[in-house]
């Protein structure tokens, strides 16, 4: 089943405060958007992106993989994807 996002939206503090509870009339207005089967979803722009240098004085700006496997998981992995490696 796939997940859904609410673009918009802050979670309710009961399900009586929510507008998905009532029926939406204009479905083009609707914010729910359906995401497509993921892998682990995290905030890239909190990736802590470092100046690399090579031997020859050259450098690039990246990241190394075990930062990103610390970054905090904003959404879980779908149950569809099952490439994860620490699965």
């Amino acid at each position: 089943m796939p997940d859904i996002l609410i673009r918009g939206m802050r979670k309710p503090t009961s399900c009586d405060d929510c507008p998905m509870y009532t029926c939406m009339h204009n479905f083009d207005d609707c914010p729910l958007v359906e995401l497509p089967a993921h892998g682990s979803l995290i905030d890239r722009d909190a990736i802590p992106y470092k100046k690399i240098m090579f031997d020859d004085d050259d450098f690039y700006y990246g990241v190394t993989q075990p930062y990103i496997d610390r970054m905090p998981v904003i959404v879980p992995a779908s149950e569809e994807v099952t490439n994860d490696p620490k699965t």
